[in-house]
């Protein structure tokens, strides 16, 4: 496939913590050409100044109901994961993890979803940055299908 770099874009919000939180972005501009690749992922808690050690993790995928609290790198709908600890108490907590399938293109939407590992509800930042793509119709219907979990076995 060849792929042709047209726009960079950034997203950010917050989620609330819970295992059935979610956000839809719109990404899908009508057109079966048109893609996005994941650049980076980032995540963080909201109140900084939060006493209680939280841990917490998100997920990117194309298809809505996937549970955050488990990682599955072989789903193909699966596309970016992120995690993070805070703990006001401790200056050498570890840094915030990520990573991103480099070769997952989104045609249509993405879901972001989180939870917090301490059973806490608290709000989570996300900052994802986007890549827009151009390509023949033929490589978005098949980037589609794959989007939509039907890339065969796992």
């Amino acid at each position: 496939m060849t792929f042709k770099k047209v726009g960079e874009y950034v997203i950010r919000g917050q989620l609330t913590t819970s295992d059935t939180d979610q956000t839809r972005l719109q990404l899908f501009d009508g057109r079966f050409n048109t893609g996005y690749r994941i650049k980076t992922f980032e995540i963080g808690f909201s109140d900084r100044d939060n006493s209680s050690t939280v841990v917490g993790s998100a997920k990117l995928a194309t298809t809505d109901g996937t549970d955050p609290r488990f990682w599955n790198w072989n789903a193909a709908e699966e596309l970016a994961w992120a995690a993070c600890t805070w703990d006001a108490n401790n200056p050498n907590q570890p840094p915030p993890y990520s990573m991103i399938d480099p070769e997952a293109v989104v045609v249509e939407d993405l879901y972001v979803m989180c939870i917090a590992y301490s059973g806490q509800t608290v709000l989570l930042n996300y900052m994802i940055e986007l890549e827009k793509l151009e390509f023949k119709d033929w490589d978005g219907a098949g980037i589609l299908v794959q989007n939509n979990s039907q890339a065969g076995p796992q």
